[in-house]
């Protein structure tokens, strides 16, 4: 079409320029009349080029007049005069046609999505560089108790949730405490960035999870109470046994015998169960002194350090654990000078605890093992630690109880380490949790 059209205009111009040079050496030769009459042609010629012109360019501007107003019921005759005008009639339906079923897939595209978006539980909300909000589905406005949203100023009445969605990182969730409508919501923010061509769009989703958190609690509850019985009827019942035999010791026949009908035997035997209420006493006041460690743990202090020298003096204070004799400790940080910012004597409490457990899991095992620390960065900028051991390992069945406090499978043990560690790591924002393979070994991660 294009090329015929190319064509159309060449030869016109051709005629035109030899009429006009024609008429040009008429004029110059004084033949008038003849330059006259080749003249009219010449300028008829002209004219029609300039309708030619004039009628496809029109044709062009109501194509794309139409196409910018969304316009598609355009349609140009096709059963006109000229070859090419017949095959730019057909070329402009043909593009019409295919910009309309475009346009149509698009609008299908967009209602869909919109759809998903608006049918999603989940609250999404999209804001550009300007603070505009583009997009916002029915959950979020539900969430947020807000109905008309044009900007993150439309949640001036809000003031912490326009301050979390100003200065929410991306992949880095938020929870916040909301009172909204006289209920308390415990929203989670997540956000992204998405590249729109020229423009950073931040899509943020909002989420209520106050049930999930009610129900965690209430299941740690349960768990914890669980384990106090426990503990508290183990104490109590061997108090209450032997007062009781006490007391029945200084009766005869339901007569309380004096203290000078007392032998010496008898009072030998006395002395004995009282002995063992106290030992039994002692030991519900240790249990209550471990609670007490892990309900007042210090506000952290936090500090920047070198995580090598830390880590080696952390390896040294553990190889003097009684058992660790026969034990290989290794250590390794990349890069050498990678630093933390935490309270270092609680970080040493977490490492040195993760330590024990290890050296009395190899002991357990009845075999000389190895317990490597390592530290580094991941690409998410965040710090790891790890302590790996090749001791006995931990049941899967223990996976929900490891770190419920007073928990233990060891003799004598109280209970509260690994539950003292997580909740440090909670107070540095932080997270601790563990891989095992029973009879192959353990390894502990510490993320910050």
């Amino acid at each position: 079409m294009l090329k015929n059209l190319f064509f159309q205009i060449i030869w016109r111009v051709i005629l035109v320029l030899i009429t006009a040079v024609l008429s040009g050496w008429m004029l110059g030769t004084a033949r008038y009349a003849a330059a006259i009459i080749l003249f009219i042609p010449t300028v008829i010629m002209v004219v029609r080029l300039i309708f030619y012109l004039n009628r496809q360019n029109r044709q062009l501007a109501y194509f794309f007049s139409a196409i910018k107003n969304d316009d598609f019921s355009l349609i140009i005759d096709e059963k006109v005069k000229g070859k090419s005008f017949r095959e730019l009639s057909q070329s402009i339906n043909d593009l019409n046609r295919r910009v309309k079923k475009m346009r149509i897939q698009s609008q299908t595209n967009e209602h869909f999505y919109s759809s998903l978006i608006n049918h999603s539980s989940t609250g999404l909300i999209s804001i550009d560089e300007d603070g505009q909000i583009s997009e916002i589905n029915q959950a979020a406005k539900l969430l947020l108790s807000t109905f008309q949203v044009f900007s993150i100023d439309s949640f001036q009445h809000l003031p912490k949730v326009c301050e979390t969605l100003i200065n929410i990182t991306p992949d880095v969730p938020v929870v916040l405490p909301l009172m909204i409508d006289g209920e308390l919501h415990q929203l989670r923010f997540n956000s992204t960035i998405i590249q729109s061509q020229e423009k950073k769009i931040k899509l943020v989703s909002i989420e209520n999870i106050k049930n999930e958190l009610n129900q965690k609690e209430l299941d740690t509850w349960v768990k914890l109470i669980r384990v106090l019985t426990h503990e508290i009827m183990n104490a109590v019942t061997p108090i209450s046994s032997l007062s009781a035999s006490l007391s029945e010791r200084f009766k005869i026949k339901s007569r309380e015998v004096s203290a000078n009908a007392c032998s010496a035997e008898f009072l030998d035997e006395a002395v004995s169960v009282l002995n063992d209420i106290n030992e039994t006493g002692e030991g519900l006041l240790k249990f209550v002194d471990s609670y007490r460690q892990l309900t007042r743990l210090p506000k952290p202090e936090y500090k920047q350090f070198t995580l090598a020298h830390f880590i080696k003096r952390v390896k040294l204070m553990a190889e003097q654990y009684p058992g660790a004799e026969n034990i290989t400790f290794t250590s390794e940080v990349k890069p050498d000078s990678l630093t933390i910012v935490a309270d270092q004597e609680l970080l040493t409490r977490v490492l040195l605890n993760i330590c024990i457990n290890a050296i009395q899991a190899i002991g357990d095992n009845k075999r000389s093992g190895s317990i490597a620390i390592k530290a580094s960065q991941n690409s998410q900028g965040r710090v790891l630690i790890q302590v790996a051991d090749n001791g006995c390992g931990i049941s899967s069945e223990l996976d929900d109880k490891v770190f419920i406090p007073f928990f233990t499978t060891k003799d004598g043990g109280s209970g509260i380490g690994l539950s003292l560690c997580r909740h440090i790591m909670n107070l540095h924002k932080g997270d601790i949790s563990y891989s095992s393979r029973l009879n192959e070994g353990t390894v502990f991660y510490l993320s910050f």
